[in-house]
């Protein structure tokens, strides 16, 4: 019924839920078919849904609300639950959760504007307790956190004017890496996993390799130039696994090794915001089996479905059909 920002999307094995702003909300089955409105069931017109997690039992909405911090929770749409904010973390919007997909025992991580990070643990309306964490980052002062990223031993932490910390855990200890990383004129935007190095991704077309000890810069200015990347991931079927790196102004490469990268920006399709000026490239990630494919979301509500070599599918349309307008997509997650 109008134009709407789409900022987040996440999977959770059956469905994708897909949150926007003005309370918007719908689910795709896992078809990519049909979309399914929970405007109505989510029942807030002023929500902002910046972030979408599926932590293995139920759906983490995180956002902002009239100028308050706001999360609902959720195990099928079929009705929402909001949350009660911790006191320290009640006036900032959320911008990032992900966890440790342990369901009602696990971790669950929430993070936003002013180096707000909170640990949320619990049944989805039940024995929730909220930890503040945000007095632990190291040396992030007010600035934005941007991406969080777990490689099952310990946390990267990314934000604004080159600010990394690393979190183990096990030891529950902050080390901070900003000045390792040496991008205090840039923001971090992006953190993938491989299995053995991350790769860390930022403004004006940053990008290093870090492999738990040292950080090493990659030059990808003949793909990005000057444009930020704003996301990175790892996957793919066995055997052929590589990076996808998206950025702003229609820029997309891959990689299966970190050296050597291939272009495939000009594959996007719909791609555009309808008058000729590109969309920028915001989100991506790996649905595996049975879909064997990559999904990648952008702004000016662009969405592709990519089989990791030569095919993108078009589901630009498909989505304006069942939202009534062109919204960004900001997040998806497998």
């Amino acid at each position: 019924g109008g134009t709407y920002d789409i900022y987040s999307a996440g999977w959770n094995g059956s469905y994708w839920l897909i949150g926007s702003s003005s309370g918007k909300a719908a689910t795709l089955n896992s078809a990519g078919n049909t979309f399914t409105d929970k405007t109505a069931t989510l029942n807030r017109s002023t929500f902002t849904a910046f972030g979408i997690y599926w932590n293995g039992s139920y759906w983490i909405l995180g956002g902002f609300d009239g100028g308050v911090t706001r999360v609902y929770t959720s195990t099928d749409t079929s009705a929402f639950y909001q949350q009660t904010n911790h006191s320290n973390y009640t006036a900032d919007p959320v911008w990032a959760i992900s966890g440790d997909m342990g369901g009602d025992s696990g971790r669950n991580f929430l993070a936003g504007r002013n180096g707000k990070i909170i640990e949320r643990t619990g049944a989805v309306n039940s024995g929730v307790t909220n930890t503040d964490l945000s007095g632990e980052i190291i040396d992030f002062g007010k600035q934005n956190i941007r991406c969080a990223e777990h490689n099952g031993s310990y946390w990267l932490i990314g934000g604004d004017a080159g600010r990394l910390n690393k979190y183990d855990t096990s030891s529950n200890e902050y080390t901070d890496l900003s000045v390792s990383l040496n991008w205090s004129g840039y923001n971090v935007q992006a953190i993938g996993w491989n299995g053995s190095f991350w790769l860390i991704g930022g403004t004006s077309g940053k990008l290093a390799k870090y492999d738990g000890v040292s950080f090493t810069d990659i030059n990808v200015s003949s793909i990005f130039g000057t444009q930020a990347i704003n996301t990175i991931s790892w996957g793919g079927n066995t055997g052929s696994e590589h990076w996808i790196i998206g950025g702003s102004d229609k820029r997309l490469a891959t990689s299966s090794d970190a050296v050597t990268f291939t272009d495939r920006s000009s594959g996007l399709l719909s791609w555009d915001n309808g008058s000729g000026v590109n969309s920028d490239v915001l989100c991506v990630d790996w649905a595996g089996t049975p879909h064997d494919s990559w999904f990648i979301g952008g702004s000016n509500g662009s969405i592709n479905k990519y089989n990791g070599a030569s095919t993108f599918t078009d589901y630009k349309s498909l989505l304006f059909n069942a939202l009534g307008g062109y919204y960004r997509v900001n997040a998806v997650k497998y």
